[in-house]
């Protein structure tokens, strides 16, 4: 067989054996009626990207030989999760808002929520500023870049239709 068409024919196979992802959404949730419990069960990615950044400013004074000292500085922790990251539900808040954890760990989870009745489960934020959102990870205060409160999560759907079909084949009555 040729290199070439085998190639095609396992791109083929590859391309129709996997489920497509989808956007979580309310109307998904109320069509496929999924239960707190089931959605617990399923696994979750990212659409984008996600950079949380927090800075702190650290300053100290002191004193040596007749002068004062004065020194200031700044730590930046940055935390990427990349487009099409694995998560799962740690918990159900309300009717329409998943925290999704990412890694193992206390408080290592992030909001997602819907806020219209078809709207994706976007990320959240306690406030966003100029499309940066401050939020809670980890049990710290972070902030979301630009452009991450468009990430929604989505999923993996498989539909599968059966259709059963019977045929009976009568011979017929005769008059006795």
């Amino acid at each position: 067989m040729n290199t070439k068409l085998a190639h095609i024919i396992i791109i083929v196979f590859l391309s129709v054996s996997c489920s497509p992802l989808v956007p979580y959404t309310n109307a998904l949730k109320e069509k496929y009626r999924i239960t707190d419990e089931e959605v617990k069960k399923i696994q979750f990615y990212t659409s984008e990207d996600i950079i949380l950044y927090k800075k702190e400013n650290s300053g100290n004074k002191e004193t040596s030989k007749g002068e004062l000292i004065v020194s200031s500085g700044v730590n930046e922790e940055r935390l990427l999760i990349k487009k099409g990251t694995p998560c799962v539900v740690e918990k159900v808040i309300g009717t329409d808002k998943l925290a999704l954890s990412f890694e193992s760990g206390e408080g290592k989870y992030l909001i997602f929520g819907s806020s219209t009745a078809n709207g994706e489960y976007k990320l959240q934020a306690e406030n966003w500023n100029n499309g940066r959102g401050k939020l809670n990870y980890d049990n710290q205060t972070y902030y979301a870049s630009q452009g991450s409160g468009n990430t929604y999560i989505v999923f993996k759907l498989k539909n599968i239709s059966k259709f059963k079909s019977s045929t009976k084949t009568v011979s017929g009555k005769k008059v006795n």
